[in-house]
């Protein structure tokens, strides 16, 4: 059975920032919190693994925060469509500041997690209701998953 070997990175933008901003999102998270994150974490490499698109794993509000986590299993990382999927979640969740792990194999046995943090006030917003009830993004809060490049 080949080893799965992982690497990290956080997107282009603003990288140092981020860094600061999600290991202090992460130092948060209490006992239980931190399960629950290890098992959505493995779970969406294994979606990744099987290529398995998934927007469906979110965790949150988390203790005392308007904070949440969404996990992303998806073909290549941070693309805008990725943003706009973990925009659309911290709007639907209510969430003031989300967390995303992107999760994607660059080959068979090495996978990458990227980081994605977005802090943004939470405000009302006609057009994010549309695209929330659009059918097509509504079903990427259904718990389905899509397979991928197969």
């Amino acid at each position: 059975m080949p080893v799965l070997r992982k690497t990290g990175r956080v997107t282009d933008f603003g990288e140092e920032e981020q860094y600061r901003e999600i290991v202090k999102f992460l130092a948060y998270l209490n006992r239980v919190e931190i399960r629950a994150f290890v098992t959505c974490l493995n779970n969406t490499i294994y979606d990744a693994k099987r290529k398995c698109l998934s927007y469906n794993k979110c965790m949150g509000p988390l203790k005392n925060t308007d904070a949440g986590i969404i996990f992303i299993a998806c073909e290549e990382g941070i693309t805008e469509k990725i943003k706009m999927v973990v925009d659309l979640c911290r709007y639907k969740k209510r969430f003031e500041c989300i967390l995303a792990a992107v999760i994607y194999f660059e080959t068979d046995i090495d996978f990458r997690i990227d980081w994605y943090y977005l802090e943004r006030k939470w405000e009302y917003s006609e057009t994010m209701e549309k695209l929330i009830n659009e059918p097509e993004l509504a079903a990427l809060w259904n718990g389905g998953k899509k397979v991928i490049n197969v």
